[in-house]
Order: C-alpha cells, then sequence, then structure tokens
C-alpha cells in the first residue's frame, strides 16, 4: 500500500491536514487566492443564470424539492444544501468562464465554490470559516487532479472526478467534521466521483461540476452521520480511486502538503470558451492591432499545439454549446468583433452569415514545439500579402489575470444585472469575508431583482 514519505497513508494524510489546518497556517496569498476564487465563480454564475440549460437546471431543482436550507445564486430561493450547490456549480460553469489550473486541465473553483457557500450558508459559518474551507478544497481538487492527470486519457473529466473530493473536503471542513470523519467523506466522494469528457459541447457538461459539488456536501454529511468508508481509498494497490480512473497510485500525492500549495497555480479565464483556445484567441486581436480587418482576410492559418486541434478542432458548431469548443469560431469572433464575450457563443452569433464566411476560411495546423499556451496566426490578404502574429494566452503562469482584471471581469458580467452599485456590492462583500460574520450577506447581494 502507497504511503507518504514519512509512511502515513495518503488518504488519511490529506483528511488531517483538511481538518487540522488553521488559517494562521495558510499563507496571505491562499487565502486572498481563495477570495479571488469566490468572486470569479459569483461573477460567472450570476452571468450564467439566464442560460436555456441554467433554466433546465432550476427546474430540475423545483422537482426535487429539497429543504429550504441554502440560497440558489441569483435568487431568492432556497433549497437543500446538496441541490443549491448542484444548482450553482451549473451555474458557475455552463458559460465555459470558469479557471483552469495551470498543471492540469480542471477548473476547481465551481464544484468547490458551490459546495462550500451552500453548506457555509446553512450552518452559519463566519467569512474566515469559509475561507479556509474554500483553500482547502482547492488545494485538494488541484493535486488530485494533478496526480490524475492520466484519467483524462480515459474520457474522464477532471472537474468532475477531482472536483468531488475537493467539494467533499470544503464541506467536511464547514461541517467541523474531524480527521477520522473527513477521511471517511474522502472515501465517500471518491466512489460517487464522475464526469465525462464527451459530453462536451451539450447541457450536460456543467452537470460534471453541478455533480460534483452535489456529491461533495452528500459525502460530508454522510460521514457527519457515521457513514464509513475506505480510508485508504486513494492509494490502494489495484482497485483504489486512481488506478480505477485510469492513472497510476500518486504516493507524492500529499507529499509536501501544507508548505507547497498548489491551489495557488490557477487563473481566471479571460474568454468563455475551452481554454486551449485562448492563444489563438490573443494571437487573432494581435492580427487586428497591426492593422489588419477581418474583411481584408483571404484565408487564415491556425498554428497552434496539436492539444488545441485535438479538443477544439471542431471548423462547423451547429449551436452556441459546440461553438464553445471551436477554435476556428472563436478566432473568427475575435477577428470580427475585437472582443469574445459570452454573447458571441450564443445560437445567434454561431448562424451569422459573416461569422460563417471568416470560419470557412480559417484552418489549424498542429505544431509539435507550440506549447499549450501560445498559438500563431498567418493570414492572407485579398491583396496578397503575409501577415502573421504570435501571442502567449492571458490567463497563464506567462500572462496571469491582475486582481483589477478580474475585478473588470465580474463588473462586466454583473453590472447588466445588478446594476454598477449592485455588481460593486458584491465586491465588496467578497473583499470582506476576512471578518465577515456569516456568508448570508454576500448571498442576497448577489439575488437578481425580479
Amino acid at each position: 500500500m502507497e504511503t507518504t514519505k514519512d509512511g502515513t497513508a495518503v488518504t488519511r494524510s490529506i483528511a488531517a491536514w483538511v481538518a487540522g489546518t488553521t488559517g494562521d497556517d495558510l499563507p496571505p496569498e491562499a487565502l486572498a487566492k481563495a477570495q479571488q476564487g469566490i468572486l470569479d465563480t459569483l461573477g460567472v454564475a450570476l452571468a450564467g443564470a439566464d442560460h436555456d440549460a441554467s433554466r433546465r437546471i432550476a427546474a430540475v431543482v423545483d422537482d426535487l424539492a429539497g429543504q429550504p436550507q441554502s440560497t440558489l445564486i441569483g435568487t431568492a430561493d432556497r433549497s437543500s444544501m446538496q441541490l443549491a450547490a448542484m444548482h450553482n456549480a451549473y451555474l458557475s460553469h455552463v458559460l465555459d468562464f470558469d479557471d483552469t489550473h495551470f498543471d492540469a486541465i480542471v477548473h476547481v473553483n465551481s464544484p468547490v465554490t458551490a459546495a462550500g457557500l451552500a453548506v457555509a450558508e446553512h450552518v452559519g459559518a463566519s467569512g474566515p470559516e469559509l475561507l479556509v474551507a474554500q483553500t482547502a478544497g482547492l488545494e485538494v481538487t488541484s493535486r488530485v487532479a494533478i496526480a490524475a492527470g492520466a484519467q483524462k486519457d480515459h474520457g474522464w473529466h477532471l472537474t468532475g472526478t477531482a472536483g468531488a473530493l475537493g467539494a467533499a473536503a470544503s464541506a467536511a471542513r464547514l461541517l467541523g467534521l474531524d480527521a477520522e470523519q473527513t477521511a471517511h467523506a474522502l472515501g465517500i466522494a471518491s466512489t460517487l466521483s464522475s464526469g465525462l469528457r464527451g459530453h462536451r459541447g451539450t447541457m450536460t457538461k456543467a452537470m460534471n461540476p453541478a455533480n460534483a459539488a452535489s456529491n461533495g456536501v452528500v459525502a460530508a454529511v454522510a460521514a457527519r452521520r457515521g457513514m464509513t468508508a475506505s480510508t485508504t481509498i486513494l492509494e490502494q494497490p489495484g482497485v483504489g480511486y486512481f488506478r480505477t480512473h485510469g492513472a497510476p497510485e500518486a504516493p507524492e500525492l500529499a507529499d509536501d502538503l501544507g508548505t507547497r500549495h498548489r491551489m495557488l497555480d490557477w487563473d481566471p479565464k479571460p474568454y468563455p470558451c475551452g481554454v486551449v483556445i485562448h492563444p489563438a484567441i490573443d494571437a487573432a486581436l494581435a492580427l487586428l492591432e497591426q492593422g489588419v480587418q477581418a474583411s481584408s482576410i483571404a484565408s487564415l492559418e491556425l498554428l497552434v499545439s496539436p492539444l488545441a486541434l485535438s479538443i477544439t478542432g471542431n471548423r462547423a458548431p451547429r449551436d452556441g454549446l459546440q461553438s464553445k469548443f471551436s477554435v476556428h469560431h472563436a478566432t473568427a469572433t475575435a477577428l470580427l468583433a475585437g472582443s469574445v464575450l459570452p454573447v458571441h457563443f450564443e445560437d445567434a452569433w454561431v448562424q451569422r452569415p459573416d461569422v460563417l464566411d471568416l470560419r470557412s476560411r480559417i484552418s489549424g495546423t498542429p505544431v509539435d514545439s507550440t506549447s499549450r499556451d501560445d498559438a500563431e496566426v498567418v493570414a492572407v490578404l485579398h491583396d496578397g500579402r503575409r501577415v502573421s502574429a504570435t501571442a502567449t494566452a492571458r490567463g497563464t503562469r506567462q500572462r496571469r489575470m491582475t486582481t483589477a482584471e478580474v475585478q473588470q471581469k465580474f463588473t462586466l458580467l454583473v453590472a447588466p444585472l445588478l446594476g454598477e452599485p449592485g455588481a460593486q456590492a458584491v465586491v465588496d462583500a467578497v473583499d470582506g469575508l476576512a471578518s465577515a460574520s456569516d456568508v448570508g450577506s454576500l448571498l442576497r447581494a448577489c439575488a437578481v431583482p425580479a
């Protein structure tokens, strides 16, 4: 059986850290990053609330009729902790505008934030308690996703699989579970974790983080009620979590836990689409800065990483959800609109004649030496000239989003719903979490007027 360097079982070692870590044990930058994740998640969730798919998940929550324990983001309505977590995580992912971890293509915040807010509100947790739980959940998700990266090669969506464990860690912390109970919660979450990559471009993709958030809450509540599980499930050879989900055992998962914070290595998304598309978008915007107009382009070649084309090489998306995974569509949008916003991934924009025309003139070439974060675009103009531009994407290690940019993104998304004073009130409430007695006022500030 695999153990950490000091001989402790991996699952139990992680559980002990989740249960025992305090705010004083965490560096200020980790708590600040947790706070940033809450703000960004609330922003993309509020912006996603009016999506057609979001109205369907709201109807599902209504059909299941949970106890009124926790707020459904964007409304004054309440449901059970489990259903609120599911609803809120769905909203935060439906636009594909949530974060990405640098070392694993995983959205760490949507399941963890949704689970944490739902449980924190119901139990009356303070802002500092939420921030510690958020940090713990993000750390568990990050470490599991990095160690289990090979899962994606077997069709698993890491946001659903690793996210369930992170959501369970956050919920367990807020419910006050001890180390033993937390180990059981992680074990329960491991058997519930799921999520398939094959649902990209459909309404079900957002069910992966929604399911992770919901199952994380269920796992923590079940452990609080005395349900047991294997407390060595992550490291069990042959039948443990990593082996069954297609990744090798990972004894290093808990090494340096508490001294190295992998949850720092994510950034908000600058664009609401698959992250591997972002370098091409930034290269296209750089082309515009050279004075090239979309109308002057006869053809355009994308020189991108092989991963970008394998995931987003759909040249003819049929609707808005599919277009989020089309590097051709996003590049055409950047060239035509000079920006890439949620509206550009709606059905009406996807079907515009000028979008269809430009998209048909864009080709993609995989370049083995090109990293996931870089791209080059080469345009042949109608007058025969060739113009090229390169870019490293924003929201990567090389070009991290600044605090001001994250707040600008939030205001851009939320001000149309709450007004600028309302959007600022949410920013202020998140900024004040470190001294807040509870999180109820934050969620009330997110209610969109009828």
